[in-house]
């Protein structure tokens, strides 16, 4: 009845369920433990560590309840209590070899296999001579990828055993296991070499990486999977695509074309002219010469003869160079008229492309308006740049059609370049290079590489042979028809005209062009985003599995962007959500955490315990208000205090700080002096208050296990409130001759920091700017104080070594430099060792000890406290006792001993004074 109700998602009354049946029978340990797991599991950390404790009472000292105990506390974030439990299992399998290997599986079967290490270890050490240790311990290197570990224990079991048949015999039988689990795995790589596309095979390769520990491997296959899947659904892309990308490749030739024809004009046009000019001289020559040969005629004389060439002959050759420069030239018009014509046609097809776009994307506009989809850009390329930087070409070029669609021609370039170098004979890469370059503007590389492709790449592109021919056309340079009338000139005049007509109609066309581009691009861009739809929803549940191995792997950061891919296809997998939530909890970053349980619990309030761990969240970062106050009194003050203090929380990373304090102080000084013989008293009576406000904002980066608080303030003093100064008399309370004093106020500002280093160092730090808080009194001089301090607290506890892993020490700094030119130090050295912990009932005994330094540049007697060459030292033994008197009651007893001293001016040996003291309670 327990198992269904929680398969049904009743996990509280599952829970019950087990509970009721436990009371009934109690002696079931394996069902202390399944209660337990489940309640762990299910984030119920309060109720699993319940029945742990309980199932511990009726089987005392029990390895697997303890790990269990412990696992579950450390999930709860008691880190202290979990390392107690596990601790507690070291001792009871402390000097037995077969219990220190139980230990050891009871890890690796929760998880934990580097908590087995250490074990095996132990137990080489206390019986060299067993050679299951060894082995086990070989295995479980195997298991977590470590095979240099691994392959270091098969020499220390070659280098400590003797030889022999039987030793021989057993080794063999552990390495055929051991080959079996390799066998398999290569079986599996070598068929992935034959079918690299086999995406179910490389998903099975990778599940039994990650079965057999290599669970790095299992990672990049799954990121493998992934980029196969982008380069099967872009390739896809690209053959759905192939009519709008044959007009955009069209396009960009024709736009060449065009924006090379003004050159190509002045060109001709610079060659008629000089025909023409060549035709005019040869005219004249020729009519100079013939009347020449007139002249003769009509007197009779000999004719003349041409000097050199005859000019009629020179006259037909320049009449056809004229007529064949204006030939070209009728060639070279028709031919761009009908690149025109041409070009103008393309518009029908972008108007059917246009259209069909449309309709799609209404549809796709449809279908993401329920769960908001939105392709994730940045983290789909951070994701590809990492496979690339692996070594994956698929994530490369995957990468580089990307940036190729959004007209980041420079990246695509570079990327196609390399890894054409790579892959010569890749059809993919080389149209992919050849396009970038064509839309890039480099069109004579790119129209080089249509006229001489690689063989493929023809066969690639169904359209390349009518880019290709395109090419050649444009490229050749056709002669029209044309015969000279008896009036060249007007032939010329004519031919210029329908040039200078051209460029205008090309100009034309190369901004309609441009303009078409821009809505082409923008066409392909929406298929490709569509596209990336149809991927997130072939792969999210990929995506799931490998956000399970980015868990197992503690990598939070990278476990949390798979999920997110999961919930941007199906924003209500409740599972995905729970999960995110819980990372972000693991990862400090509770207001997340909160927002994830709150979805859960919308979706199912009964789901898993989302209930208490956003409640729990809600409690620990609850905004706070506290108020305080005191009332001191002695020979010299009377002082009362009171503080107010409100501390919100924005977000995980955001705070607020506000408080108030305030203090009424009433000071009384009496001094004499010895004038003639007669002593005369003075006492001063004087009472001030002040009023201190002040704001900080806290700076959570949780990520770095930072905090910065910068805080600003004032204190608003109200002083000599009154004031009195009388002699030989007794001043009474009030009088006539009091006086009220004036309002100030003290700015100041500061700011404060905390870092962890790791989970064993943490340093703090604090700085504040503003009056010296001593000066404050009456009559006291304005004096201003840079202060800054300094706390390390280091912890040993990462040293598994009796007692040095129970110690701590906490050092501590500080520096107050003074308007008045003084200096006041104090440096604070402490130890902490807990001696014995542990036991029934159960008991601590720690030995405490402090070192304190304090010293000032120069003394100063009226405005403030310096102190003079202060040492402060002592010790402390304290033990304390826990006993169980009752249901939930303890009764606490300790005892402690203190010894220590107290010296002043310790650097002038003539002054100094010297106090010790103990005590105890």
């Amino acid at each position: 009845i327990a198992k269904n109700r929680i398969w049904k998602g009743d996990i509280s009354i599952g829970l019950k369920q087990y509970r009721n049946l436990l009371k009934k029978n109690p002696k079931q340990l394996d069902l202390w433990i399944e209660a337990g797991k489940v309640a762990a599991w299910t984030g119920r950390y309060k109720e699993s560590i319940n029945f742990y404790n309980d199932g511990l009472k009726y089987y005392k000292n029990n390895l697997n309840l303890l790990v269990n105990l412990g696992l579950t506390y450390l999930w709860a974030n008691r880190t202290a209590e979990a390392e107690n439990s596990f601790k507690q299992t070291e001792k009871i399998s402390a000097n037995d070899i077969s219990l220190l290997k139980k230990l050891a599986k009871i890890f690796i079967i929760n998880g934990y296999p580097e908590r087995a290490v250490p074990l095996y270890r132990r137990a080489i050490q206390i019986s060299p001579a067993d050679l299951e240790s060894y082995l086990l311990l070989e295995d479980t290197y195997l298991k977590t990828g470590k095979k240099q570990d691994a392959e270091a224990v098969d020499k220390l079991i070659q280098e400590t055993f003797n030889k022999s048949e039987q030793l021989t015999r057993y080794l063999s039988i552990y390495k055929v296991k051991q080959s079996l689990k390799d066998r398999v795995i290569a079986e599996y790589e070598n068929k992935l070499k034959e079918q690299p596309d086999n995406l179910a095979l490389r998903a099975m390769l990778a599940q039994t990486y990650f079965w057999n520990g290599f669970k790095e491997k299992a990672i990049n296959e799954y990121l493998n999977i992934l980029a196969n899947h982008a380069f099967r659904e872009l390739t896809s892309l690209e053959k759905n695509s192939f009519p709008l990308l044959k007009l955009i490749d069209t396009s960009y030739i024709y736009k060449d074309y065009f924006t090379k024809l003004n050159a190509a004009v002045n060109s001709r046009s610079k060659d008629i002219t000089e025909a023409f000019s060549g035709y005019n001289k040869a005219l004249n020559e020729y009519n100079k010469f013939q009347k020449k040969v007139e002249k003769a005629k009509a007197k009779g004389t000999e004719l003349p003869q041409p000097e050199g060439e005859d000019p009629y002959d020179v006259l037909q050759k320049a009449k056809d160079k004229l007529s064949e420069t204006l030939a070209g030239a009728a060639g070279f018009i028709e031919k761009t008229k009908t690149a025109l014509s041409d070009y103008k046609s393309i518009g029908s097809d972008i108007k059917s492309i246009k259209e069909k776009d449309k309709k799609a994307e209404e549809i796709f506009s449809r279908l993401i308006k329920a769960n908001r989809w939105r392709w994730n850009r940045t983290e789909f390329l951070n994701e590809m740049q990492s496979d690339s930087a692996k070594g994956l070409s698929l994530s490369s070029f995957i990468t580089g059609k990307i940036s190729q669609i959004e007209r980041r021609y420079k990246t695509s370039e570079t990327i196609f370049t390399e890894l054409k170098q790579k892959s010569p004979e890749n059809p993919e890469y080389q149209y992919a290079l050849l396009e970038t370059l064509l839309w890039e503007g480099k069109t004579d590389k790119a129209k080089d590489l249509i006229e001489n492709p690689e063989p493929q790449v023809s066969s690639l592109v169904p359209y390349f042979l009518d880019l290709q021919n395109l090419v050649i056309s444009l490229k050749e340079e056709p002669v029209g028809e044309t015969t000279l009338s008896d009036d060249p000139s007007t032939d010329v005049s004519q031919t210029k005209q329908a040039l200078l007509e051209l460029v205008k109609n090309a100009q034309k066309g190369r901004r309609g062009i441009e303009n078409q581009l821009k809505l082409l691009h923008h066409l392909l861009y929406r298929r490709m985003i569509r596209m990336f739809y149809d991927y997130e929803e072939k792969t999210y549940l990929t995506r799931n599995e490998l956000g399970d191995f980015y868990l197992n792997k503690k990598k939070l950061d990278d476990a949390i962007k798979q999920f997110k891919h999961v919930l941007a296809i199906e924003p209500n997998n409740i599972s995905a959500i729970y999960r995110i939530g819980t990372v972000y909890q693991w990862n400090n970053n509770w207001s997340k955490a909160m927002q994830y349980y709150k979805r859960v619990y919308k979706i199912d309030p009964l789901y898993e315990n989302t209930a208490s761990l956003y409640n729990s969240l809600a409690r620990q970062h609850a905004d706070a208000v506290d108020f305080s106050s005191y009332y001191l009194a002695d020979p010299s003050r009377i002082q009362w205090h009171a503080a107010a203090s409100y501390k919100g929380l924005i977000n995980s990373l955001l705070g607020f700080n506000l408080s108030y304090d305030t203090d009424n102080i009433r000071i009384l000084r009496s001094f004499g002096d010895d004038t003639s013989g007669t002593t005369v008293y003075y006492e001063n009576h004087s009472s001030y208050q002040t009023h201190e406000v002040s704001v900080g904002i806290p700076l959570n980066l949780f990520f770095m296990n930072l905090k910065l608080t910068p805080i600003a303030g004032a204190t608003l003093l109200s002083n000599e409130l009154y004031y009195r100064e009388q002699q030989n008399i007794s001043a009474p309370h009030v009088s006539e001759a009091d006086s009220f004093g004036s309002y100030t106020v003290e700015p100041f500002f500061g700011a404060g920091a905390s870092l962890g280093l790791g989970k064993f160092l943490y340093l703090t730090g604090n700085y504040r700017y503003g009056r010296y808080p001593e000066t404050f009194a009456p009559t006291r001089d304005n004096i201003l104080d840079n202060s800054g301090d300094l706390n390390v607290s280091l912890s040993l506890s990462s040293l598994d070594v009796p007692i040095i892993r129970d110690t701590s020490f906490r050092t501590y700094g500080k520096a107050d430099i003074l308007s008045d030119g003084n200096n006041i130090y104090t440096g604070v050295q402490e130890m902490y060792i807990n001696l014995f912990k542990g036991g029934n009932p159960y008991s601590l005994i720690s030995l405490a000890g402090n070192f304190t330094i304090q010293n000032s540049l120069k003394p100063e007697d009226y405005n403030y406290y310096t102190p003079v060459g202060i040492v402060m030292g002592g010790a402390s033994l304290t033990g304390s006792t826990w006993i169980g008197i009752g249901d939930e009651k303890v009764l606490g007893l300790s005892l402690r001993a203190y010894g220590g001293t107290y010296q002043e001016n310790i650097f002038e040996p003539s002054l100094a004074k010297r106090r010790y003291k103990l005590e105890g309670e």
